[in-house]
């Protein structure tokens, strides 16, 4: 027991429940939305800075997690992040204002960056290669599983039971991730320091590759983001009843789930740049197509757009998460992954609110999807910006 507990393939199991509560957390403002707008009396633009602000703590903590891991143990930093994620759900759940919702929701996001900088350190350290590729589609699927699950489940559990169920239940499922990380035995190797050293040790080219890597991650995710946040209530307001707009748009999220590592073992037989270079299109124009009218809102057709939309973007997601760890040696992977995730959440967390900004401008709900498709564009372009960058590293100076 003690060897399989310690073995590389049952951490990113346990890591995946703690994953799963992070999608939960994350859906779980906009499937209460109208709730909330009723309850604090609140314009779409303050919904979008609450989404947001799950991400918000990413662009002060991000790169400091790295550092932190060393100081005080990776699998400690673990167990805080968790510990946080169940705290800040039980504060929005008691909140009697929008002010307490805007405290809990941001100790939500220092434990949801503790969790998604180590946790990604801790895989990337544990595989190499082309299993890495599919290690990473895993590790983003409990993400996409938690997101998928709220998304069929939290509309009706705020209708039968009142919008704050929904994050008491998002508040125990980060328990049980917490019980599961702390039932995880890691390997012996590099131990706590428990001394805080802050040398950056990246070279210029290898900083520019973990940005650009970390923008594409930005652009992919921000679009995933603002759509399933958005369109539920785009689709409601277009006469679908909530609970059905919720559980069409969730399509998306579980074709995701099978796309995410069949993509991983696709990258591995066919070149990852074509796969990227084929599908993120596809997956922007289908975001494009509701609001633009291209299709009509009969559920069937809205149905199979959105597993248009999650398949194509499913597929290189992969690809596009193993960019940052190719780029730097392990010795330097913390710094690595604390850079590349504070590109990602400084963009992901100025995002959504200029989403609802944009519905709130405009007057029309769509405005968001279209922002949404006009994001795969900029995934396009840090994608093969990276790659130029990436050739001219190094071999012996990335993974």
């Amino acid at each position: 027991m003690q060897e399989l507990l310690g073995s590389r393939w049952a951490f990113l199991i346990l890591l995946l429940v703690g994953r799963i509560a992070m999608g939960f957390q994350l859906q779980a403002v906009g499937s209460v939305t109208p709730f909330l707008v009723e309850e604090f009396q609140v314009d779409y633009a303050q919904i979008g800075t609450l989404v947001g602000l799950f991400l918000l703590p990413g662009i002060v903590l991000a790169l400091p997690g790295g550092f932190l891991g060393q100081a005080v143990g990776d699998h400690r930093l673990l167990l805080a992040g968790l510990a946080c994620m169940a705290a800040g759900c039980a504060v929005v759940a008691s909140s009697a204002d929008f002010d307490t919702a805007v405290i809990g929701r941001l100790a939500n996001g220092v434990g949801a960056v503790l969790v998604t900088v180590i946790g990604t350190k801790m895989v990337a350290d544990r595989f190499s290669g082309r299993i890495l590729i599919l290690a990473v589609a895993l590790f983003g699927n409990g993400f996409a599983v938690g997101v998928a699950t709220g998304q069929v489940t939290q509309v009706a559990m705020a209708d039968a039971f009142g919008w704050r169920a929904v994050f008491w239940v998002a508040a125990i499922i980060a328990a049980i991730g917490f019980l599961c990380a702390a039932a995880y035995r890691p390997p012996g190797g590099v131990r706590a320091t428990w001394r805080l050293r802050l040398s950056f040790g990246l070279s210029l080219r290898q900083s520019a590759a973990v940005s650009m890597a970390g923008l594409c991650i930005t652009m992919h995710f921000g679009a995933f983001v603002i759509m399933v946040a958005m369109a539920p209530v785009f689709l409601a307001r277009q006469g679908l009843a909530p609970e059905l707009a919720a559980a069409l748009v969730g399509i998306n999220t579980w074709v995701a789930i099978v796309g995410m590592p069949l993509g991983g073992l696709v990258a591995q037989k066919v070149p990852p740049r074509l796969l990227v270079s084929l599908c993120i299109p596809v997956q922007g124009l289908a975001l494009a197509a509701l609001p633009l009218g291209l299709v009509g809102f009969e559920p069937v057709a809205v149905g199979a757009l959105f597993a248009v939309v999650g398949i194509a973007g499913a597929l290189p997601a992969g690809t596009i998460m193993s960019l940052a760890p190719t780029a730097v040696p392990p010795s330097l992977l913390g710094v690595g992954m604390g850079l590349y995730w504070s590109w990602f959440y400084l963009g992901a967390a100025l995002l959504p609110p200029v989403a609802g900004w944009s519905a709130d401008v405009t007057g029309s709900l769509g405005t968001p999807l279209l922002v949404s498709a006009a994001m795969t564009g900029a995934v396009l372009l840090a994608f093969f910006a990276y790659g130029v960058i990436r050739r001219g590293l190094d071999p012996a100076a990335g993974r």
